[in-house]
């Protein structure tokens, strides 16, 4: 079970209450301002996925290729082509992929 979902949100509005109060005594903030923890806030994560791992691969393929005169057997214009399509597809249609 996560720290915060023990502690509640009461339990969490008192600790912060008395970070803040004892902030305020020292002079670091003044008033009503606040630090935020940003790595708490809500975000859009992206997660790796298929498509995404792949792509990756193909980028350090060739840097290895390129480094070792190799050449590559893809076309990656291709490659950038379908990323493009993953990225522009919603929902269902990437079920697809």
């Amino acid at each position: 079970m996560k720290f915060r979902q023990r502690l509640g949100e009461e339990g969490i509005a008192v600790i912060e209450q008395g970070v803040f109060d004892r902030l305020r005594r020292t002079g670091v903030i003044q008033g009503d301002a606040a630090l935020i923890d940003s790595s708490v806030l809500n975000n859009n994560i992206v997660y790796p996925h298929d498509v995404h791992l792949l792509v990756k691969a193909f980028k350090k393929m060739t840097q290895c290729a390129t480094l070792h005169h190799i050449p590559v057997w893809w076309d990656d214009d291709e490659i950038k082509k379908r990323w493009r399509a993953f990225g522009l597809a919603k929902g269902v249609e990437r079920a697809v992929w």
